[in-house]
């Protein structure tokens, strides 16, 4: 009888792993003999000086990738200097229209997804910040209500609204830098009251929820008319994320519309789509007060492109292409151009220009290369115009645009240099509106 030689589990799944893969042996007698060799040799009472890291600090070694941006303002009186806000970086600064970008809030922000920022015109040292991006992909990251600076972003403190979630736009009052209109979606996940449209009147001390549909439907934007800051235009989106899919739409969604500076409300219809409608992008042009643009996710062919021309009374369809409309949920941006009515422009997974009222749309290219380093845009996200709210007549050309030659582009791999990878919608004021534009076209 031959005797059964019974061997341990490791040295039989070494002896074979020798046979199979002599290379995976080696790496096993490694695994298996190193803890208890390095246990051997470590005296029981050593300890580590924390002493010999004092001096160690992160540095970004890449890739230099800023990801994405769906927060965008600059100020008028510096035409050079832009904030942008990133979906899970925080808050950025340029000085040099994008050459070059700095970190400004990440010592003061308790969330890192930012989902709209305005600079007031009456003030530019005043900037804010709503927290969490509203274009809500499977990977969202909620935010925690709005942050303020009163020094141009050298420093910020939470001004409220912490459950909030999702904030889809800022707009500041032109005539006070204590007046502010948020559109909160609220929480992706799930149903919350803290949603809707919100007016501050003190700073963010203390907030009023103006428009209130449903726990379940929130503002995803805002438009204010640049000749009558009385007059706003808010889209309202009943939105939720689940882990299988995405619920985009119902009933009570849609335009709504105020006279009174938030006090009172009006759900806007006269050739508007009824019933189900989902996402809604809304923009008031700043050469025509009485021109407003609204881009509108609903079934079949009453999705598209809407314009009213006068002042939100009545709209017609101006365009239904699924080139438009793709992917609504996540898109669905239009932009006024602030020098000429017919002009507009819708972000989607192309960036698209108008010059005809919205009747065709041409594709605009952002790829751009700067020195040794290539950026490229996302076409659906590269910067683009919105209507200045300082006050202008209506029906004149609107601001005059005054650029200054841009800057020599520059590679760098330093972290304040890094490129950004793909930029949101912006939200630009006055003569740096009039810049993106001429740089767009």
């Amino acid at each position: 009888m031959v005797p059964v030689r019974l061997e341990p589990p490791q040295i039989r799944t070494l002896r074979r792993a020798t046979v199979a893969f002599p290379f995976l042996a080696i790496l096993l007698v490694v695994q298996l003999w190193l803890p208890s060799a390095l246990e051997a040799q470590a005296p029981a009472d050593a300890a580590f000086d924390s002493t010999l890291i004092d001096g160690m600090r992160y540095r970004m070694i890449g890739p230099h990738r800023g990801g994405r941006v769906t927060a965008v303002a600059g100020i008028a009186e510096h035409p050079l200097v832009y904030f942008m806000g990133s979906t899970g970086g925080g808050i950025w600064k340029t000085e040099d229209a994008g050459s070059s970008w700095a970190n400004v809030a990440d010592e003061y922000l308790e969330s890192a997804s930012v989902g709209a920022i305005d600079v007031a015109d009456s003030d530019p040292s005043v900037i804010w910040a709503g927290m969490g991006s509203a274009c809500i992909r499977g990977n969202t990251s909620m935010g925690d209500g709005v942050y303020r600076s009163l020094d141009g972003g050298k420093t910020w403190s939470h001004a409220g609204l912490p459950d909030a979630g999702q904030i889809g736009r800022i707009v500041v009052d032109p005539r006070d830098p204590d007046v502010a209109f948020v559109a909160a979606l609220g929480h992706p996940f799930g149903p919350n009251p803290e949603r809707g449209v919100f007016r501050t009147r003190d700073g963010g001390a203390s907030w009023e929820n103006v428009l209130f549909i449903s726990d379940s439907t929130g503002a995803v934007d805002l438009a204010m008319r640049p000749d009558n800051p009385r007059i706003l235009f808010a889209g309202m989106w009943r939105a939720e994320r689940k882990p299988w899919t995405m619920v985009s739409g119902a009933s009570e969604g849609g335009i709504w519309r105020t006279k009174d500076g938030g006090d009172s409300w009006e759900q806007l219809g006269k050739g508007l789509p009824e019933g189900l409608v989902g996402r809604t992008a809304v923009s008031v042009s700043a050469a025509n007060p009485d021109r407003v643009w609204v881009l509108i996710e609903a079934p079949g062919e009453k999705g598209g492109l809407y314009r009213s021309d006068d002042g939100g009374d009545s709209w017609k369809q101006v365009n239904k292409e699924r080139k438009l409309r793709q992917r609504a949920w996540y898109y669905t941006h239009v932009y006024a151009d602030p020098g000429d009515e017919n002009t507009v422009y819708v972000l989607n997974v192309r960036f698209w220009k108008s010059i005809d009222g919205g009747k065709t749309f041409e594709q605009i290219s952002v790829l751009t290369t700067c020195g040794s380093t290539r950026r490229t845009l996302e076409p659906s996200s590269s910067a683009t115009t919105a209507a200045p709210r300082s006050p202008t007549t209506a029906g004149s050309p609107g601001p005059r645009c005054t650029t200054s030659p841009p800057p020599r582009c520059t590679a760098s791999s330093s972290m304040t240099s890094f490129p950004t990878a793909s930029t949101g919608p912006s939200r630009t004021t006055a003569r740096s509106r009039c810049r993106a534009a001429e740089s767009a076209a």
